[in-house]
């Protein structure tokens, strides 16, 4: 009788053991899908962005406009951190990007501005995508920013950097 006790006891503790195993099994397989599920949502989004490129639903041109209409206000918020004097504002109609003056009011394309303005812009819009990006690195690396750029533009966008590294924990690497 003691021994059927003893036998039943172990028994239990192993199935009790076991149960635990199974629990955190099942938590982990639990886990698991939740992160494959995000993953299947991510490429399911994908999916359908590029069957519309395929299709010609959505051109990379509509995209584009699509884009920097969506952003415009960081890229314009951007533009005039980095360069001076900051005398542009930035407006985007359909396919058109144009650099208003603030004083006159006349409408300038990116062709009709310095080489300095036109960098200017280009870094803007890439870190806008940078920092309107939901998922990914917070990792920036920028091969030559500041060539083309004259002295004073260049301590202000070493200063959107340095607060960018701050304020945005973003790491930065760039060669000169």
């Amino acid at each position: 009788m003691v021994s059927k006790l003893i036998t039943t006891r172990k028994r239990e503790g192993e199935a009790n053991s076991r149960s635990q195993e199974l629990e955190q099994q099942i938590n982990s397989s639990r886990a698991t899908l939740v992160k494959y599920k995000t993953i299947l949502g991510h490429l399911s989004k994908t999916r359908d962005i590029l069957s519309n490129l395929l299709s010609g639903k959505n051109s990379l041109e509509s995209l584009k406009n699509e884009l920097l209409k969506d952003n415009a206000a960081i890229i314009s918020e951007i533009f005039s951190k980095i360069h001076l004097p900051n005398e542009y504002d930035i407006n985007v109609e359909g396919a058109e990007i144009k650099l208003i003056h603030k004083v006159s009011g006349e409408p300038r394309s990116l062709n009709e501005v310095s080489t300095g303005q036109r960098t200017a812009f280009a870094l803007s819009l890439f870190l806008t995508m940078n920092k309107t990006l939901d998922n990914g690195p917070r990792v920036l690396i920028l091969d030559d920013p500041i060539s083309h750029i004259d002295d004073v533009n260049m301590l202000s966008f070493l200063d959107y950097l340095r607060e960018l590294a701050i304020d945005g924990n973003r790491q930065i690497f760039f060669a000169t």
